[in-house]
């Protein structure tokens, strides 16, 4: 089976996705740190 486009193309289109998923997890990060802090602002205004 022969592929159609060069290992070089394969690995920006590997490049360009790794981009992607670290984008995603930074953002999935700092979300989960942004409602954390909200949390213990929370607790901490019950309390």
């Amino acid at each position: 089976m022969r592929r159609s486009w060069s290992p070089q193309q394969e690995s920006q289109q590997a490049a360009s996705r790794r981009k992607k998923a670290q984008a995603v997890t930074a953002r999935t990060a700092s979300w989960t740190v942004l409602q954390g802090a909200q949390g213990l602002f929370w607790d901490l205004n019950r309390s």
